[in-house]
């Protein structure tokens, strides 16, 4: 996502250099401008909202599995504890080895189960911006815009640490598309 903002930011500075030091740019009357909140569109996106119930299924599923898997350990270790004065040392140091064992496999399931869902989640948002951008694309050809520019950046300098930034300082109502490009993205729902 960091690389998206840095890639997004570097093409505002990009429009904003050609627009000042040709004189025309962005700035040419003939240039048909428009203007999109993609955060806006990406929240209220019926996509984005079921496929999220979707992931917060899984992380559940997740969740439940890592925590049944931990009582186990759990209680193989409180097993140990109150078994331990009664255990020849190396029944001690057997049940010891199968708890640490255990545990490790416990860890290695967390991390990896862990990796899978950060991988699941960066493919859904992957998915659901490139339909985006392709619906928004798709609009812009049929209604001649020259430019649609994303309103604002969402940057995060650490994880949940967020400031939104606003590119667009100032812009007449007429140039805000989001409620157009939702009402595309969306009529697919509604259809049903």
């Amino acid at each position: 996502m960091k690389k998206f903002i840095i890639k997004t930011l570097g093409l505002y500075i990009i429009f904003l250099v050609l627009g000042l030091s040709y004189g025309e740019g962005l700035a040419d009357p003939e240039n048909k401008i428009g203007l999109v909140d993609l955060n806006t569109l990406f929240r209220q996106y019926f996509k984005t909202q079921k496929a999220q119930t979707e992931f917060d299924l899984k992380v559940k599923n997740f969740q439940e599995e890592f925590d049944k898997y931990n009582a186990e350990v759990v209680q193989l270790e409180l097993e140990l504890k109150t078994q331990e004065f009664m255990l020849t040392p190396e029944k001690k140091k057997e049940k010891e080895r199968i708890i640490l064992q255990k545990r490790q496999s416990l860890e290695k399931f967390h991390q990896e189960g862990m990796a899978r869902l950060q991988q699941e989640n960066k493919r859904m948002v992957n998915e659901i911006l490139k339909e985006i951008r392709e619906t928004i694309a798709r609009y812009a050809q049929e209604k001649g815009y020259d430019f649609i520019l994303n309103r604002r950046i969402v940057f995060e300098p650490r994880p949940q640490e967020t400031s939104e930034w606003d590119i667009v300082l100032y812009s007449a109502e007429k140039f805000d598309l989001t409620n157009i490009i939702l009402d595309i993205l969306n009529s697919a729902e509604k259809k049903k």
